[in-house]
């Protein structure tokens, strides 16, 4: 726990609005994704357009890292072979070449 509040400065939250519930609704009807994917889907589109760097979309769904493809966003797939054999974090800092703390941009969704 004590990693994660010292990274939290790092962390860029992206709030669960209104907006972002339409777009997570039209992902669901164009991209025939789930609720809680479109959800997913739908932050880094919107962290998109509010950071300058580009943004890595990571999922373990073949599926929502398609859809996510189609939406211009990088991706990487992480498969359930190394979430079973090594935590996800290690996979994380493989994606980002061991540099996360410059590299990761976490998507943490909450509704006020």
């Amino acid at each position: 726990m004590d990693a994660f509040e010292e990274d939290w400065p790092r962390f860029i939250v992206v709030e669960v609005t209104d907006r972002l519930v339409k777009t997570a609704g039209n992902l669901v009807a164009s991209r025939a994704l789930r609720g809680y994917d479109a959800l997913h889907l739908a932050s880094a589109l919107s962290l998109r357009e509010r950071v300058p760097s580009a943004v890595m979309f990571v999922a373990f769904d073949r599926e929502l890292n398609i859809a996510a493809k189609r939406e211009a966003l990088r991706t990487q797939l992480l498969s359930e072979r190394e979430a079973s054999t090594r935590p996800v974090a290690s996979s994380i800092e493989d994606v980002f070449g061991g540099n996360t703390r410059r590299g990761l941009l976490a998507l943490l969704l909450h509704r006020r």
